[in-house]
């Protein structure tokens, strides 16, 4: 380690020597630049999960948090833009210097700008006009400017949270991947304490001594939707880190079986602050997490031999939290349908029996004494058997995942058809489910259409960019819509409803049609680009010629475990979303990790 140290001080050492004042002013600046933004992913990942006003503990901590976020996240802005103004005037004197002989500069910088540029960025740079579209023609500007009181998600700080993700990836990527794995270590690390923090308080231990800890309230997030959001983004983050982890050609077997016994662990821990914290929208997370890790396993033995690790690790939960709940029913102070599902039956128990023996059967290898070539022939034929186990669970799952599939297309038509002609689909006419109304999905329908029909209702410009960046409560309660005003006091009375309780409707609502595309087409594509990132070295050589095997989705390829692992959190964090919202806690952590992804992605660029 000291050599290596050593080796790079002297690599710096000679570059800089080599360097004039204004290369050397250039480089200054971007380290700067550098601190400020690892300075910012510290406060972000470390400071805002753990804190809240010891005054108030959990009665204004969703508050609390924003007013942290906004404090310290805009002063480090005000910083990183400070020193960015000289870093570009540097960079500029820097390059027309360096080429002035070259003719077309500008044309050549405007174009390599322009390349520079990933489909991910390309779709953030549209939400970030729609940000600025839906806020310059906003009616509700006093509003708009931060948003809606408690939640603040408004113009400023979703501008701020645009600027940390380009920020991250920009400077992060030339860094190491130790670097990488650092700050993704951080964030497992925090999350794991908070986690902790929130097992112990739905089994009725308070550590912190928090006033108002309940069933609503746990750990140092707070409100438990508030909490399963930024579950839904941490947690998937080292849960897919483990997935997709790989043992290195060169590295220590010691080495790779710490990191791995580290992220089971977590994954563990994980698991059981999702079965316990309360909040239903789980099931999305850990549905999508599934069915992602077991669609991506199947394809080799030892991705499906960490498929069932990490299944096998959740039915050991599962199995623990039962017999703690049977000796000590009273303690949980929050019980779910979900909760009682895990914990009231033994399938689980079952199913992590047939879980193990799949194990074994991809684990086995010859051992013992004997003859070398007796026991080459008889690995070779257990290799074989392994494989045709391997194809056999391969054919379930895409049978299971084609089923599943076939099921939820059937539920949403069954719901269509008894909503538009009720008790046309027999007994089921009468289940709630297959009746969408405004207490359908628990308020859900009357959220979803509050938000739906205010976009609908607004004009050919405001369809297009919104009413503005968080501003759907200004315009259902201060707008022209009594209509619309009247439904939602019949659904919550005198709760103001704040958003949709749809990530994506509520962006619709906001920032219109415009601000929708920047930011389902941001999402969908870092997803898709983060999955596709280890499917191949990024080039392959053929007849001699170096061919881009990355697709049209992906401008880089890294063999990068967490690069997946970042793809597996964006989707979870999509899921949970679909039925909630966005708030500081679980979008901060979203936009770091999106960062940090695509940071990953760039390395190495082909």
């Amino acid at each position: 380690m000291k050599n290596i140290l050593s080796e790079k001080y002297q690599t710096l050492k000679k570059q800089y020597k080599e360097m004039n004042v204004l290369q050397l002013c250039r480089a200054f600046l971007r380290m700067l630049l550098l601190l400020v933004t690892v300075g910012y992913f510290f406060v972000m990942a470390a400071g805002l999960p753990f804190y809240f006003d010891t005054e108030t503990d959990y009665t204004m901590i969703g508050t609390n948090k924003a007013d942290f976020f906004r404090e310290y996240g805009f002063w480090l802005g005000r910083v990183f833009l400070h020193i960015l103004v000289f870093y570009v005037v540097a960079a500029l004197v820097c390059y027309f210097w360096e080429n002035r002989k070259v003719p077309g500069k500008l044309s050549n910088l405007t174009n390599a700008l322009l390349d520079d540029l990933s489909l991910t960025d390309k779709f953030a740079i549209v939400y970030a006009l729609a940000l600025f579209l839906s806020y310059y023609y906003s009616e509700y500007p006093d509003m708009a400017v931060l948003g809606a009181h408690g939640w603040y998600m408004g113009f400023w700080p979703q501008a701020m949270l645009l600027g940390s993700y380009f920020a991250t990836s920009r400077l992060f990527q030339n860094r190491s991947k130790m670097f990488a794995a650092g700050a993704a270590c951080l964030l497992l690390g925090v999350s794991f304490i908070v986690f902790v923090l929130g097992i112990l308080n739905r089994y009725g231990i308070n550590p912190l001594g928090m006033d108002y800890a309940g069933p609503g309230f746990i750990s140092t997030i707070g409100n438990i939707n508030w909490y399963c959001g930024y579950w839904s983004v941490t947690f998937p983050l080292g849960a897919g880190w483990f997935l997709f982890l790989e043992q290195k050609t060169d590295e220590n077997t010691k080495k790779y079986l710490m990191k791995k016994s580290l992220l089971l662990l977590y994954t563990a821990v994980g698991f059981a602050a999702g079965i316990t914290q309360g909040s239903d929208s789980c099931l999305l997370v850990l549905a999508a997490l599934i069915l992602l890790g077991g669609s991506l396993a199947v394809k080799s033995a030892e991705k499906l031999k960490q498929f069932l690790e990490m299944l096998f690790t959740f039915c050991v939960v599962a199995g623990v939290l039962a017999l703690i709940q049977k000796w000590f029913p009273e303690q949980n102070q929050y019980t779910t349908g979900f909760y009682k599902l895990l914990t009231g039956t033994s399938f689980f128990a079952i199913a992590g029996v047939c879980l193990f023996v799949l194990y074994i059967l991809l684990q086995w290898k010859t051992a013992g004494k004997g003859k070398k070539e007796e026991m080459a022939v008889d690995n070779v034929k257990i290799a074989n058997f392994q494989e045709k186990v391997v194809l056999v669970c391969k054919r379930i799952w895409f049978i299971l995942l084609g089923l599943f599939a076939v099921t939820i297309v059937s539920c949403v038509a069954l719901a269509v058809i008894n909503t538009t002609n009720p008790g046309s689909i027999g007994a089921l006419s009468d289940n709630p489910a297959f009746t969408f109304e405004p207490g359908w999905g628990n308020g859900r329908g009357a959220t979803w259409s509050a938000g739906v029909r205010t976009w609908t209702t607004q004009d050919a410009l405001h369809k297009m960019i919104g009413v503005g960046p968080d501003c759907m409560a200004a315009h259902i309660y201060d707008g022209p819509d009594g209509e619309l005003l009247e439904a939602v006091r019949a659904q919550f009375g005198n709760s103001r409803l704040t958003n949709a309780h749809n990530e994506w409707i509520s962006i619709l609502a906001n920032l219109g049609l415009f601000g929708l595309v920047g930011f389902a087409g941001m999402m969908i594509s870092a997803v898709v680009r983060f999955l596709t990132a280890s499917f191949g070295s990024g080039a392959e050589v053929k007849n001699g010629t170096e061919k881009n095997t990355c697709g049209k989705w992906n401008r880089g390829c890294s063999r990068s475990a967490l690069c997946m692992a970042c793809g597996v959190a964006l989707l979870c964090y999509t899921a949970n979303n679909m039925v909630s919202f966005q708030q500081i806690m679980n979008i901060s952590q979203m936009f770091l990790v999106m960062g940090l992804g695509e940071a990953l992605c760039r390395r190495d660029k082909v």
